[in-house]
């Protein structure tokens, strides 16, 4: 036993004293493998071997790289950027060299960087497939400085035949032009594949539902069965066919009580979006009236019943209420809490986003002086707050002349004069006519030195506002109002104002007829309604998130539309200028271009 004892101990003294073997050692990666073959080759063998090297690992430029090869072609592009005195690409032959600039360039853009133009103006193409290739570079460049349209166009300018994962990236940055926009590039397309390509995505940008697009994509296929889309369809597009159909919907609003006229209005629009969408047999729309069953009452009854997108409800208590829930379906509320839930949209017409946009058109226009005018109620001093802020955070922030509050119809001529400076003008011209005494032929005038007026009014505010310019002489000064200045206001006096936010109306020709001819009502009225459209059209983009990089944006009645940050919808409004008593396209640049 002693024995055993004995050599039971001298194992286990002997395992203990034993080497430990070495860990493994690591694989060379795909770069160092290939630095580590060329390293005994001559420079100039050495510079061919890593570029034959970096062209095998990077995918052509329609395709994003695979991320171990793009890692391996940075690591071969460092190395042939240096050397021993001079880079090591120098020892090329001059007939690469074309070659060693454009893989260089890619190996950067693929990785995220922004080259500059520069780097872009040293090929020098001598073929015209390396015209193509410098052609899809600058996509790729265009891509990153978010110039989707020029994008789109030099991929469609160098796309010479069908294939899915070019057209994949063409449907990307077409997709991502400006709805508004689309129109008008389809009548200036240079080519019959580029007007094609506009066409598609306005007629998927137009469709109100899933089925719609659909639809319209199979229609587009069969009046263009030529075009390279038709061919090779990009996987996008053809996600559509798999799409569920159908979608079974409760809208929750007050149709009673204090807030029964504006439930109405957004049931109406709401319901004509749903019935031009052609609902099919597995649709459902069930209308509930908040005020008479509660909020939380009525979303757990539609839940309960089978709804699969709720829209609603109207009221910021209520909406708290169901963000506390928390909800349990995708939900679109119609306004904005300070706090979020899971699955809670919240689309809700925002001044602060119109005064943000004023703030932005001021700073384009590089304004120096503003005239401030408001009027004594919340939402203009939310207005205020944020415009005040937006423009404080400016590279060169303007001054503001607070004009203060204009109290009613009756004190605009006053606050506008004060604000110009005219009441001053007018007491020096009565202290110089004292000195000389005697009584001055001059008229008092207003300061010279304001750039623009920024009105945060309402209508009644703004009908007296503008005779109220003209007579201060002050009519050429820039005129910048949001849509609440404008609701119910005839437009023939109001040459020149700059609006943001143009009041709202379903923007689809035939919903706006049907609404017009069924319902009466004043702008507000509208407003309401093209906010029930768009919130049909939200709805139908969030229930189903994995479809919503089909169209990044919502194109919608009362504006370009985002699901963003803690699903918050971001409103991208409209400026229109006023000519001739009607609505015009217009931007902030373009003041800038015609100074």
């Amino acid at each position: 036993m002693r024995i055993v004892v004995h050599l039971v101990l001298a194992v286990v003294l002997w395992s203990c004293a034993a080497p430990v073997a070495p860990p493994p050692e690591r694989p060379l990666s795909d770069a160092e493998r290939l630095l580590a073959q060329g390293a005994s080759l001559a420079p100039a063998a050495r510079a061919e071997f890593y570029l034959d090297a970096l062209l095998e690992r990077l995918p052509p430029p329609q395709i994003n790289a695979n991320p171990e090869r793009l890692a391996a072609a940075r690591q071969l592009v460092a190395r042939l950027e240096e050397g021993d005195g001079e880079p090591l690409h120098l020892t090329l032959p001059p007939a690469r060299r074309f070659e060693w600039l454009s893989a260089a360039l890619r190996t950067a853009l693929a990785g995220g960087e922004v080259v500059a133009e520069e780097r872009l103006a040293e090929l020098e193409p001598d073929s015209r497939e390396q015209l193509r290739q410098v052609m899809l570079l600058r996509a790729a460049l265009s891509e990153r400085l978010g110039d989707h349209e020029g994008a789109a166009k030099l991929l469609i300018a160098a796309s010479t035949t069908p294939n899915v994962a070019m057209n994949e990236r063409i449907w990307r940055s077409v997709a991502r032009v400006d709805p508004r926009h689309l129109t008008l590039l389809a009548s200036r397309a240079t080519s019959q594949q580029e007007g094609a390509w506009w066409s598609l995505a306005l007629t998927q940008y137009e469709a109100l539902s899933t089925r719609k697009r659909l639809e319209a994509w199979r229609d587009w296929r069969e009046t263009h069965r030529e075009h390279m889309a038709s061919q090779a369809p990009p996987p996008a597009l053809e996600a559509l066919q798999s799409a569920p159909r159908g979608i079974r919907i409760a809208l929750l609003v007050p149709l009673s009580g204090p807030l029964a006229s504006a439930g109405q209005a957004i049931r109406d629009g709401f319901t004509a979006a749903y019935l031009m969408a052609g609902p099919g047999a597995e649709d459902s729309l069930a209308v509930v009236d908040t005020a008479l069953h509660g909020a939380v009452d009525a979303y757990r009854r539609a839940v309960a019943r089978g709804a699969e997108l709720v829209v609603g409800p109207l009221r910021k208590e209520a909406v708290a209420a169901i963000a506390a829930l928390p909800p349990s379906v995708p939900t679109v509320a119609l306004n904005a809490i300070d706090g979020r839930g899971p699955r809670l949209v919240q689309l809700a017409y925002a001044i602060e986003d119109e005064a943000t946009a004023i703030a932005q058109a001021i700073g384009t226009a590089e304004l120096e002086r503003v005239l401030l005018l408001g009027v004594s109620a919340p939402w203009s001093e939310r207005a205020e707050e944020r415009l005040r802020a937006e423009l404080g955070a400016l590279v060169r922030p303007p001054e503001i002349i607070d004009g203060g509050e204009v109290a009613g119809v009756r004190s605009v001529t006053g606050a506008v004069g004060e604000g110009l400076g005219v009441a001053a003008s007018q007491a020096r011209r009565e202290e110089l006519g004292r000195l000389l005494r005697r009584e001055l032929a001059f008229a008092p005038w207003q300061r010279d030195d304001i750039d623009a007026i920024v009105a945060l009014v309402g209508a009644a505010q703004m009908t007296a506002l503008t005779p109220a310019l003209d007579f201060h002489s002050a009519r050429d000064l820039p005129l910048y109002v949001p849509s609440t200045a404008l609701r119910g206001v005839g437009l023939g006096r109001l040459r020149g104002v700059r609006a943001c936010g143009v009041p709202w109306q379903p923007r689809e020709p035939a919903i706006a007829g049907t609404l017009r001819r069924s319902f009466s009502g004043t702008a507000t009225v509208a407003a309401l309604q093209a906010l029930g459209v768009d919130a049909f059209r939200v709805g139908h983009r969030f229930v189903q998130p994995g479809r919503s990089a089909l169209l990044p944006v919502v194109f919608g009645s009362t504006g370009i539309l985002t699901i963003g940050a803690h699903l918050r919808v971001a409103r991208e409004v409209q400026w229109s200028r006023i000519v001739n008593g009607r609505f015009e396209p217009w931007s902030p640049e373009l003041d800038v271009a015609q100074r």
